[in-house]
Protein backbone atom coordinates (compact mmCIF):
# COMPACT_ATOMS: atom_id res chain seq x y z
CA UNK A 1 0.00 0.00 0.00
CA UNK A 2 1.11 3.31 -0.89
CA UNK A 3 0.34 7.10 0.69
CA UNK A 4 -0.08 9.97 -1.07
CA UNK A 5 -0.93 13.49 -0.29
CA UNK A 6 -4.00 14.64 -1.62
CA UNK A 7 -7.63 15.28 -1.24
CA UNK A 8 -9.32 18.08 0.77
CA UNK A 9 -7.57 19.86 3.27
CA UNK A 10 -4.36 18.24 2.74
CA UNK A 11 -5.84 14.91 4.00
CA UNK A 12 -3.64 11.48 3.58
CA UNK A 13 -5.67 9.54 1.14
CA UNK A 14 -4.13 5.52 0.54
CA UNK A 15 -3.36 4.42 -2.77
CA UNK A 16 -4.09 0.67 -2.58
CA UNK A 17 -1.98 -2.28 -4.12
CA UNK A 18 -3.48 -5.37 -5.21
CA UNK A 19 -2.30 -7.38 -2.18
CA UNK A 20 -4.62 -4.81 0.19
CA UNK A 21 -8.03 -6.02 -1.99
CA UNK A 22 -6.95 -9.41 -1.90
CA UNK A 23 -6.66 -9.06 1.91
CA UNK A 24 -9.58 -7.02 1.98
CA UNK A 25 -11.48 -9.86 -0.18
CA UNK A 26 -10.17 -12.45 2.34
CA UNK A 27 -12.02 -14.05 5.23
CA UNK A 28 -9.55 -12.89 7.43
CA UNK A 29 -9.61 -9.18 5.57
CA UNK A 30 -13.80 -9.00 6.00
CA UNK A 31 -13.60 -10.56 9.41
CA UNK A 32 -11.03 -7.59 10.12
CA UNK A 33 -13.06 -5.10 8.62
CA UNK A 34 -15.96 -6.13 10.79
CA UNK A 35 -14.78 -5.72 13.49
CA UNK A 36 -12.58 -1.78 12.49
CA UNK A 37 -16.73 -0.96 11.74
CA UNK A 38 -17.27 -1.54 15.42
CA UNK A 39 -15.33 1.99 16.14
CA UNK A 40 -16.60 5.69 15.44
CA UNK A 41 -13.12 6.72 14.30
CA UNK A 42 -14.31 10.31 14.56
CA UNK A 43 -12.40 13.62 15.22
CA UNK A 44 -12.64 12.85 18.67
CA UNK A 45 -11.35 9.52 18.43
CA UNK A 46 -9.79 9.19 15.86
CA UNK A 47 -6.32 8.90 17.41
CA UNK A 48 -6.99 6.92 20.30
CA UNK A 49 -9.19 4.41 17.72
CA UNK A 50 -6.51 4.22 15.17
CA UNK A 51 -4.15 2.98 17.67
CA UNK A 52 -6.24 0.43 19.03
CA UNK A 53 -6.85 -1.00 15.42
CA UNK A 54 -2.82 -0.99 15.04
CA UNK A 55 -2.70 -3.38 18.21
CA UNK A 56 -4.74 -6.02 16.43
CA UNK A 57 -3.94 -5.19 13.04
CA UNK A 58 -0.76 -4.07 12.56
CA UNK A 59 0.66 -2.61 9.06
CA UNK A 60 -3.11 -3.64 7.52
CA UNK A 61 -4.38 -0.62 9.74
CA UNK A 62 -4.37 1.56 6.81
CA UNK A 63 -6.10 -0.47 4.22
CA UNK A 64 -8.66 -1.01 7.21
CA UNK A 65 -9.77 2.40 8.55
CA UNK A 66 -9.57 4.00 4.81
CA UNK A 67 -12.30 1.34 3.85
CA UNK A 68 -14.18 1.71 6.58
CA UNK A 69 -14.71 5.27 6.17
CA UNK A 70 -14.78 4.89 2.72
CA UNK A 71 -17.88 2.43 2.65
CA UNK A 72 -19.49 5.52 5.81
CA UNK A 73 -18.95 8.18 2.78
CA UNK A 74 -20.42 6.29 0.14
CA UNK A 75 -23.83 5.17 1.94
CA UNK A 76 -25.26 8.46 1.38
CA UNK A 77 -24.24 8.84 -1.91
CA UNK A 78 -24.93 5.42 -3.47
CA UNK A 79 -28.21 4.94 -1.68
CA UNK A 80 -30.49 3.37 -3.39
CA UNK A 81 -27.82 1.95 -5.94
CA UNK A 82 -26.59 -0.56 -4.10
CA UNK A 83 -26.02 -2.50 -0.58
CA UNK A 84 -22.39 -0.81 -0.16
CA UNK A 85 -21.65 -1.84 3.40
CA UNK A 86 -19.44 -4.28 2.03
CA UNK A 87 -18.13 -2.71 -1.13
CA UNK A 88 -14.08 -1.46 -1.48
CA UNK A 89 -13.20 1.89 -2.88
CA UNK A 90 -10.45 4.15 -3.20
CA UNK A 91 -11.40 7.48 -2.24
CA UNK A 92 -10.42 9.17 -5.82
CA UNK A 93 -13.21 6.23 -7.33
CA UNK A 94 -15.81 7.03 -4.69
CA UNK A 95 -15.55 10.99 -5.58
CA UNK A 96 -15.97 10.79 -9.12
CA UNK A 97 -18.89 7.55 -8.73
CA UNK A 98 -22.45 9.48 -10.22
CA UNK A 99 -24.61 9.81 -7.54
CA UNK A 100 -27.28 7.09 -7.29
CA UNK A 101 -30.31 9.25 -8.90
CA UNK A 102 -28.27 9.88 -11.78
CA UNK A 103 -26.69 6.97 -12.56
CA UNK A 104 -30.47 5.53 -12.05
CA UNK A 105 -32.00 7.90 -14.69
CA UNK A 106 -29.09 6.82 -17.09
CA UNK A 107 -30.03 3.30 -16.75
CA UNK A 108 -33.25 3.77 -17.79
CA UNK A 109 -32.13 5.80 -20.37
CA UNK A 110 -30.13 2.33 -21.20
CA UNK A 111 -33.32 0.01 -21.30
CA UNK A 112 -32.87 -2.81 -22.73
CA UNK A 113 -29.53 -1.96 -24.12
CA UNK A 114 -26.50 -4.43 -24.48
CA UNK A 115 -24.10 -1.98 -22.31
CA UNK A 116 -20.80 -2.47 -22.13
CA UNK A 117 -19.32 -0.06 -19.54
CA UNK A 118 -15.53 0.54 -20.61
CA UNK A 119 -14.57 2.41 -17.83
CA UNK A 120 -16.07 0.67 -14.97
CA UNK A 121 -13.81 1.64 -11.74
CA UNK A 122 -15.29 0.31 -8.95
CA UNK A 123 -18.71 -0.63 -10.71
CA UNK A 124 -21.10 1.72 -9.72
CA UNK A 125 -22.39 2.61 -13.07
CA UNK A 126 -22.54 -0.73 -13.45
CA UNK A 127 -24.44 -1.35 -10.23
CA UNK A 128 -27.29 0.63 -11.60
CA UNK A 129 -27.47 -1.30 -15.28
CA UNK A 130 -27.52 -4.31 -13.80
CA UNK A 131 -31.67 -3.87 -13.56
CA UNK A 132 -32.21 -2.35 -16.70
CA UNK A 133 -29.73 -3.48 -19.50
CA UNK A 134 -30.73 -6.36 -21.62
CA UNK A 135 -26.63 -7.53 -21.50
CA UNK A 136 -23.53 -5.71 -19.32
CA UNK A 137 -20.46 -5.98 -19.04
CA UNK A 138 -17.36 -4.22 -17.75
CA UNK A 139 -13.73 -3.11 -18.34
CA UNK A 140 -11.25 -0.72 -16.61
CA UNK A 141 -7.06 -0.62 -17.29
CA UNK A 142 -6.77 0.06 -13.83
CA UNK A 143 -6.29 -3.46 -12.31
CA UNK A 144 -7.27 -2.37 -8.09
CA UNK A 145 -10.51 -0.60 -9.49
CA UNK A 146 -11.32 -3.51 -11.60
CA UNK A 147 -10.52 -6.02 -8.59
CA UNK A 148 -12.46 -3.91 -6.44
CA UNK A 149 -15.49 -4.18 -9.21
CA UNK A 150 -14.76 -7.89 -9.40
CA UNK A 151 -15.88 -8.15 -5.80
CA UNK A 152 -18.37 -5.19 -5.99
CA UNK A 153 -20.51 -6.36 -8.92
CA UNK A 154 -19.53 -10.15 -8.52
CA UNK A 155 -22.23 -11.21 -11.48
CA UNK A 156 -21.10 -8.92 -14.00
CA UNK A 157 -18.76 -9.91 -16.50
CA UNK A 158 -15.45 -7.75 -16.61
CA UNK A 159 -12.18 -7.88 -18.12
CA UNK A 160 -9.09 -5.90 -17.90
CA UNK A 161 -8.78 -3.19 -20.84
CA UNK A 162 -7.85 -0.02 -22.08
CA UNK A 163 -10.97 2.11 -22.95
CA UNK A 164 -9.14 3.65 -25.93
CA UNK A 165 -8.64 -0.01 -27.56
CA UNK A 166 -12.20 -1.33 -28.15
CA UNK A 167 -12.73 -4.74 -26.83
CA UNK A 168 -16.49 -4.72 -27.65
CA UNK A 169 -18.48 -4.49 -30.82
CA UNK A 170 -22.43 -3.92 -31.33
CA UNK A 171 -22.71 -2.68 -27.74
CA UNK A 172 -23.67 0.75 -26.28
CA UNK A 173 -20.32 2.12 -25.18
CA UNK A 174 -20.18 3.79 -21.74
CA UNK A 175 -17.45 6.11 -20.70
CA UNK A 176 -16.52 7.99 -17.75
CA UNK A 177 -13.32 9.58 -18.16
CA UNK A 178 -11.14 10.82 -14.68
CA UNK A 179 -11.29 14.41 -14.31
CA UNK A 180 -9.28 14.66 -11.57
CA UNK A 181 -5.73 13.90 -10.68
CA UNK A 182 -4.95 13.95 -6.78
CA UNK A 183 -7.26 16.59 -5.27
CA UNK A 184 -6.89 18.73 -8.93
CA UNK A 185 -9.90 19.04 -11.17
CA UNK A 186 -9.25 18.79 -14.60
CA UNK A 187 -11.63 21.50 -16.34
CA UNK A 188 -10.02 20.83 -20.40
CA UNK A 189 -11.82 17.96 -21.60
CA UNK A 190 -8.87 17.14 -23.52
CA UNK A 191 -6.84 16.59 -20.45
CA UNK A 192 -9.64 13.91 -19.19
CA UNK A 193 -7.99 10.58 -18.67
CA UNK A 194 -8.48 9.16 -21.31
CA UNK A 195 -8.40 12.61 -23.13
CA UNK A 196 -12.08 13.26 -24.83
CA UNK A 197 -11.09 14.12 -27.99
CA UNK A 198 -9.24 10.44 -28.91
CA UNK A 199 -12.11 8.52 -27.39
CA UNK A 200 -14.73 10.28 -29.83
CA UNK A 201 -12.47 9.50 -32.43
CA UNK A 202 -11.91 6.03 -31.01
CA UNK A 203 -15.61 5.27 -31.02
CA UNK A 204 -16.71 7.63 -34.04
CA UNK A 205 -20.02 6.02 -35.11
CA UNK A 206 -20.90 3.85 -32.60
CA UNK A 207 -23.77 4.30 -29.55
CA UNK A 208 -21.67 6.11 -26.99
CA UNK A 209 -22.73 7.06 -23.61
CA UNK A 210 -19.51 9.98 -22.04
CA UNK A 211 -20.00 11.21 -18.61
CA UNK A 212 -18.18 14.72 -18.30
CA UNK A 213 -18.22 17.59 -15.72
CA UNK A 214 -20.71 19.68 -15.60
CA UNK A 215 -18.73 22.96 -16.47
CA UNK A 216 -17.88 21.44 -19.74
CA UNK A 217 -17.69 24.00 -22.59
CA UNK A 218 -20.52 22.93 -24.99
CA UNK A 219 -18.78 24.95 -27.49
CA UNK A 220 -15.27 22.74 -27.46
CA UNK A 221 -16.97 19.79 -27.45
CA UNK A 222 -18.84 20.33 -30.62
CA UNK A 223 -15.19 21.47 -31.95
CA UNK A 224 -14.27 17.71 -31.15
CA UNK A 225 -16.15 16.81 -33.90
CA UNK A 226 -19.26 15.74 -31.50
CA UNK A 227 -22.44 15.98 -33.16
CA UNK A 228 -25.17 14.05 -30.67
CA UNK A 229 -27.34 15.68 -27.28
CA UNK A 230 -25.60 17.37 -24.50
CA UNK A 231 -27.25 15.97 -21.43
CA UNK A 232 -27.31 18.27 -17.62
CA UNK A 233 -28.46 16.81 -14.97
CA UNK A 234 -29.66 17.83 -11.50
CA UNK A 235 -30.36 16.04 -8.48
CA UNK A 236 -31.27 17.51 -4.89
CA UNK A 237 -30.83 21.41 -6.46
CA UNK A 238 -27.20 21.10 -7.65
CA UNK A 239 -26.01 20.33 -11.15
CA UNK A 240 -23.99 16.78 -11.12
CA UNK A 241 -23.32 16.61 -14.76
CA UNK A 242 -23.03 16.54 -18.39
CA UNK A 243 -23.89 13.47 -20.60
CA UNK A 244 -23.00 13.13 -24.14
CA UNK A 245 -25.57 11.13 -25.99
CA UNK A 246 -24.46 10.11 -29.31
CA UNK A 247 -26.64 10.02 -31.96
CA UNK A 248 -27.50 6.84 -32.46
CA UNK A 249 -28.88 7.31 -29.26
CA UNK A 250 -30.12 11.22 -28.80
CA UNK A 251 -33.38 11.66 -29.37
CA UNK A 252 -34.15 13.15 -33.12
CA UNK A 253 -34.24 16.84 -33.18
CA UNK A 254 -32.53 17.49 -29.84
CA UNK A 255 -28.89 18.99 -29.36
CA UNK A 256 -29.20 19.75 -25.66
CA UNK A 257 -31.49 18.46 -22.69
CA UNK A 258 -31.82 19.41 -19.25
CA UNK A 259 -32.53 17.36 -16.63
CA UNK A 260 -34.38 17.68 -13.26
CA UNK A 261 -34.43 14.99 -10.93
CA UNK A 262 -36.41 14.86 -8.01
CA UNK A 263 -36.96 12.81 -4.91
CA UNK A 264 -36.53 9.35 -7.89
CA UNK A 265 -35.65 9.33 -10.72
CA UNK A 266 -39.10 8.60 -12.22
CA UNK A 267 -40.58 12.12 -11.31
CA UNK A 268 -37.41 13.74 -13.41
CA UNK A 269 -38.77 17.24 -15.39
CA UNK A 270 -36.87 17.11 -18.70
CA UNK A 271 -36.64 20.05 -21.13
CA UNK A 272 -35.07 20.37 -24.47
CA UNK A 273 -34.23 22.85 -27.30
CA UNK A 274 -36.55 21.36 -29.51
CA UNK A 275 -39.29 22.36 -26.97
CA UNK A 276 -41.40 25.84 -28.02
CA UNK A 277 -39.48 28.90 -26.54
CA UNK A 278 -41.68 31.68 -27.28
CA UNK A 279 -42.02 33.06 -23.71
CA UNK A 280 -42.29 37.09 -23.58
CA UNK A 281 -39.97 39.73 -21.17
CA UNK A 282 -42.05 41.84 -19.09
CA UNK A 283 -42.18 43.28 -15.25
CA UNK A 284 -42.66 40.92 -12.43
CA UNK A 285 -45.35 39.27 -12.14
CA UNK A 286 -46.08 38.10 -8.23
CA UNK A 287 -43.11 35.57 -7.70
CA UNK A 288 -39.73 35.75 -8.99
CA UNK A 289 -38.16 32.24 -10.13
CA UNK A 290 -34.63 31.27 -10.22
CA UNK A 291 -34.72 28.24 -12.95
CA UNK A 292 -32.94 24.75 -11.66
CA UNK A 293 -29.21 25.16 -12.17
CA UNK A 294 -29.46 22.31 -14.99
CA UNK A 295 -31.69 24.43 -17.19
CA UNK A 296 -29.40 27.28 -16.91
CA UNK A 297 -26.43 25.30 -18.13
CA UNK A 298 -28.10 23.71 -20.78
CA UNK A 299 -29.43 27.67 -21.96
CA UNK A 300 -33.28 26.31 -21.71
CA UNK A 301 -34.40 28.72 -19.62
CA UNK A 302 -37.12 30.26 -22.50
CA UNK A 303 -38.32 26.61 -22.96
CA UNK A 304 -38.54 26.54 -19.18
CA UNK A 305 -40.55 29.58 -19.11
CA UNK A 306 -42.81 28.79 -22.11
CA UNK A 307 -44.04 25.47 -20.51
CA UNK A 308 -44.76 26.57 -16.75
CA UNK A 309 -46.48 30.25 -18.48
CA UNK A 310 -43.61 32.21 -17.04
CA UNK A 311 -41.48 35.34 -18.35
CA UNK A 312 -38.29 36.74 -17.95
CA UNK A 313 -37.73 39.75 -16.74
CA UNK A 314 -34.88 40.46 -18.70
CA UNK A 315 -33.72 38.34 -22.14
CA UNK A 316 -30.20 38.47 -21.15
CA UNK A 317 -30.58 37.06 -17.16
CA UNK A 318 -32.06 33.67 -15.98
CA UNK A 319 -34.61 34.74 -13.46
CA UNK A 320 -37.91 34.48 -14.58
CA UNK A 321 -40.83 35.51 -13.14
CA UNK A 322 -44.89 34.83 -13.15
CA UNK A 323 -48.07 34.80 -11.03
CA UNK A 324 -47.50 31.00 -9.68
CA UNK A 325 -44.75 28.51 -8.54
CA UNK A 326 -44.05 25.46 -10.81
CA UNK A 327 -44.51 22.66 -8.86
CA UNK A 328 -41.66 21.84 -6.68
CA UNK A 329 -39.80 24.71 -7.48
CA UNK A 330 -39.07 27.60 -5.16
CA UNK A 331 -40.00 30.96 -5.48
CA UNK A 332 -39.88 34.27 -4.31
CA UNK A 333 -43.22 36.73 -3.72
CA UNK A 334 -41.87 39.81 -4.83
CA UNK A 335 -43.10 42.52 -1.91
CA UNK A 336 -40.87 45.40 -2.60
CA UNK A 337 -38.55 46.84 -5.74
CA UNK A 338 -36.45 49.06 -5.43
CA UNK A 339 -33.07 50.92 -6.71
CA UNK A 340 -30.23 49.31 -5.48
CA UNK A 341 -28.97 51.33 -2.97
CA UNK A 342 -27.65 49.91 0.41
CA UNK A 343 -29.21 52.77 2.63
CA UNK A 344 -32.38 52.13 0.67
CA UNK A 345 -32.50 48.63 0.98
CA UNK A 346 -31.16 48.64 4.87
CA UNK A 347 -34.55 50.88 5.45
CA UNK A 348 -36.71 48.80 3.42
CA UNK A 349 -36.11 45.51 5.56
CA UNK A 350 -35.29 47.32 8.61
CA UNK A 351 -38.89 48.45 7.86
CA UNK A 352 -39.88 44.82 7.91
CA UNK A 353 -37.59 43.71 10.89
CA UNK A 354 -35.31 41.51 8.86
CA UNK A 355 -32.94 39.76 10.45
CA UNK A 356 -31.97 36.67 8.01
CA UNK A 357 -31.14 37.38 4.66
CA UNK A 358 -30.99 35.30 1.82
CA UNK A 359 -29.55 37.11 -1.43
CA UNK A 360 -29.48 36.03 -4.77
CA UNK A 361 -27.92 37.77 -7.65
CA UNK A 362 -27.54 37.57 -11.22
CA UNK A 363 -25.61 40.31 -13.76
CA UNK A 364 -24.95 42.41 -10.59
CA UNK A 365 -21.13 42.57 -9.57
CA UNK A 366 -22.70 42.30 -6.13
CA UNK A 367 -21.18 39.75 -3.11
CA UNK A 368 -23.80 38.71 -1.09
CA UNK A 369 -21.46 37.83 2.12
CA UNK A 370 -20.57 41.28 1.53
CA UNK A 371 -23.70 42.82 1.10
CA UNK A 372 -25.11 40.98 4.08
CA UNK A 373 -22.45 42.05 6.87
CA UNK A 374 -22.75 45.73 5.52
CA UNK A 375 -26.83 45.85 5.93
CA UNK A 376 -26.13 44.92 9.51
CA UNK A 377 -29.70 43.87 10.06
CA UNK A 378 -30.94 42.61 13.49
CA UNK A 379 -34.97 42.06 13.15
CA UNK A 380 -36.49 38.95 13.67
CA UNK A 381 -37.96 38.00 9.95
CA UNK A 382 -36.52 35.95 7.26
CA UNK A 383 -36.91 37.53 4.25
CA UNK A 384 -35.02 37.14 0.53
CA UNK A 385 -33.78 39.86 -1.91
CA UNK A 386 -33.35 39.12 -5.73
CA UNK A 387 -30.52 41.50 -6.96
CA UNK A 388 -30.64 41.62 -10.82
CA UNK A 389 -29.70 44.01 -13.75
CA UNK A 390 -32.71 45.31 -15.88
CA UNK A 391 -31.99 46.71 -19.32
CA UNK A 392 -28.47 47.12 -21.40
CA UNK A 393 -26.47 49.47 -22.01
CA UNK A 394 -26.47 53.03 -20.75
CA UNK A 395 -30.63 51.94 -19.93
CA UNK A 396 -29.85 49.04 -17.83
CA UNK A 397 -30.29 49.74 -13.99
CA UNK A 398 -29.88 47.19 -10.69
CA UNK A 399 -32.46 46.71 -9.12
CA UNK A 400 -33.41 44.73 -5.83
CA UNK A 401 -36.91 42.78 -5.01
CA UNK A 402 -37.21 42.23 -1.91
CA UNK A 403 -39.21 38.80 -1.60
CA UNK A 404 -40.95 36.66 0.89
CA UNK A 405 -39.45 32.81 0.11
CA UNK A 406 -42.20 30.21 -0.66
CA UNK A 407 -40.10 27.18 1.00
Amino acid sequence: MVLQRHGHRGQTALTFAPADVAYLTSVAGEAALREVAGYTLTDATRLSDVAAIRDRFADRTTALVETTLLRRKATAKLAGLAEVSDWLFTDEALQQATAAPVARHRARRLAGAVVHDATCSIGTELAALRSTADYLVGSDIDEVRLAMAHHNVADVPLCRADALRPVSRDTVVLLDPARRSGARRRFDPRTYSPPLDELLDVYRGRAVVVKCAPGVDFDGVRRLGFDGEIELTSAGGSVREACLWSSPLAQPGVRRRATVLGVSSDDAEIVTDADPDDCPTGPPGRWIIDPDGAVVRAGLVRQYATRHGLWQLDPDIAYLTGDKVPAGMRGFEVLDRLSLREKTLRQALSKRDCGALEILVRGVDVDPDVLRRRLRLTGRSSLSVVITRLGTGSAGRAVAFVCRPSL
